[in-house]
């Protein structure tokens, strides 16, 4: 019977049956526009061990596959897995969603994630419906759906499940600009319907909530963009209990607005969140500098996770000389926490930073960059005792030098890499168990024939690690060739690495080849490792076959 159905009928089940990020209406009736993509593959792995337990099985094989069926641009991908460990099929359609588009307006049903802003709702998954349009530099957005599912309490499960009701919101934005000069005004509620639990399943603990957010999201750009400014501000009302009777909280006068958009009772809390700054793009010299302010406990229904309770400032300049083959990055960020002054203690930090980028010839560049954060913690609602006092600077120094050089048919490059971390703990009471030094080198050589599809590599690495336990030295080198022939079509590596760390030592060497044709890849990769520990000797070997092919 369904054999019937009329195309426009089938497209309008299509449409709410199928999950994809946009599809164009305009292209319904293209003859093209219906096609089937995807691959499988079969992968086996060979497992043996001497010395230790094993880590695997001896044999493990892996068929596997993915397709995508896209119609009109609307796309139903699908996968499954089978193996002799388990066996899985996935196919996404538990949750359906669409967002066709067409011309300036699309609209959004089903399972969708929609963005107003990062403070009001940040592509928090509903499911409802939704609708952009951008007619010109006119900005609307609207959504209503549900936000999360009632959760009934279950205390069966080893690990509780805590109990939530059903949420449902709406959001509005109205703005006016282009994607680089605009203003937004966001408009964004969510409220618990009490009802979708039963008493029974609901623990005093669990109350329904109410939100209404009110956001600004603006960015102007002056001279061709070369400064520009950005503000993202929003007010978070969050009543944690609408039904609890009492006396109506006093909001500041600007938020009276709120009264009748929301269950405004004693329970009623108001937040603020502030992230702005500006940017200065000359032609040789940058300056930008952030600022932000996220009240304590700042949140919101379309937010899943925001650090909050931080206030911070950031300057981040930059000059480049000589046709930029000299640059010198600097940064400067300023933190700290407890805003409303209720925590025990205050942690504050001072971040600096710096990059220095120098290129005396074109084939010879250095880079050194430097970076130190400084944690204080302060004094904050009750007396700090020195004992757990937090002072202690984290400096970090970096090295990199590279020289490299080819020509049409030859490549080399050389590279060093140095690096020092280190703790510094002034507070005499932890400083014996926290402090460390940590220091790393690493020398390195490619070579690679571009004609003949034919390289090597070889490296050697040191590293040495103090604490309060002592020192932990370690060194290694590794070194490695590779060969292609067939245009590229067939390759093979072969690679082999030893380590020594503190007199622990190990030695490995892997091997690698593929065949790749026009639609199938034949691969094999085999490693042997050898590991000598204080405790004994073990050695491992691991094949990997695999068999691919796309259509």
């Amino acid at each position: 019977m369904y054999r019937y159905l009329p195309l426009s009928v089938i497209h309008i089940i299509l449409l709410f049956c199928c999950s994809t990020s946009a599809q164009d209406l305009s292209r319904i009736g293209d003859s093209t526009g219906v096609k089937l993509t995807g691959g499988a593959g079969l992968r086996t792995i060979f497992y043996s061990a001497n010395g230790a337990d094993d880590r695997r099985k001896p044999f493990t094989y892996v068929l596997s596959g993915n397709a995508a069926l896209n119609i009109y641009e609307l796309n139903i991908p699908f996968s499954f897995t089978f193996s002799n460990q388990q066996f899985g099929f996935s196919q996404p359609f538990n949750e359906f969603g669409a967002s066709p588009p067409y011309k300036w307006a699309t609209v959004h049903l089903g399972f969708r994630n929609i963005n107003l802003s990062q403070f009001t709702l940040a592509a928090h998954q509903m499911l409802g419906g939704g609708i952009e349009l951008n007619p010109g530099k006119f900005r609307f957005t609207a959504m209503y759906g549900r936000l999360q599912k009632a959760v009934a309490e279950d205390t069966t499960l080893i690990s509780l499940r805590r109990p939530a009701f059903e949420r449902k919101g709406f959001g509005i934005k109205v703005g006016y600009g282009t994607p680089t000069n605009f203003v937004d005004f966001i408009l964004f509620k969510a409220a618990d319907d009490e009802n979708s639990l039963n008493e029974e399943e609901t623990p005093e603990t669990v109350t329904p909530g109410e939100n209404v957010v009110f956001g600004l999201n603006t960015q102007q750009g002056f001279f061709k963009n070369k400064l520009s400014f950005f503000l993202d501000a929003a007010v978070s009302t969050w009543v944690l209990d609408k039904n609890l009777d009492g006396d109506v909280l006093e909001l500041p006068n600007t938020l009276n607005w709120l009264d009748g958009l929301i269950s405004l009772n004693e329970s009623t809390q108001y937040y603020t969140a502030l992230k702005g700054g500006m940017n200065l793009r000359l032609k040789n010299f940058g300056l930008q500098g952030t600022f932000q302010r996220i009240d304590s406990d700042y949140r919101s229904m379309g937010i899943y996770f925001i650090n909050n309770d931080v206030l911070s400032y950031t300057f981040a300049p930059s000059i480049s000389f000589l046709k930029g083959n000299l640059r010198l990055n600097g940064g400067l960020t300023l933190q700290r926490d407890n805003l409303n002054d209720k925590k025990p203690f205050t942690s504050k930090r001072t971040i600096p930073r710096a990059t220095l980028f120098v290129r005396p010839t074109p084939k010879l560049n250095f880079i050194a960059t430097y970076t130190n954060v400084n944690t204080l913690m302060e004094e904050g609602a009750i007396p700090l005792d020195n004992e757990f006092k937090q002072d202690q600077n984290n400096p970090i120094y970096s090295f990199t030098g590279t020289y490299a050089t080819s020509s049409t048919s030859t490549a080399h490059q050389v590279s060093f890499f140095a690096n020092r971390s280190q703790l510094i703990d002034k507070n005499l009471l932890t400083s014996q168990f926290s402090e460390y030094v940590g220091n790393t080198l690493n020398l390195s050589y490619n070579f690679n024939q571009l004609i003949n599809r034919y390289g090597f590599f070889a490296s050697l690495n040191y590293n040495n690690l103090e604490t309060f336990t002592g020192k932990l030295p370690g060194k290694g080198a590794s070194a490695g060739i590779n060969k292609a022939w067939l245009e590229g079509k067939l390759n093979f590596n072969l690679s082999g690495s030893f380590a020594d760390q503190n007199g622990n030592t190990s030695q490995s060497i892997n091997f690698g080849s593929a065949y790749q044709l026009k639609k199938q890849q034949f691969t094999i990769n085999l490693t042997y490792l050898n590991t000598q520990l204080n405790s004994g000797r073990f050695n491992e070997f691991t094949g990997f076959f695999n068999y691919g092919i796309r259509f």
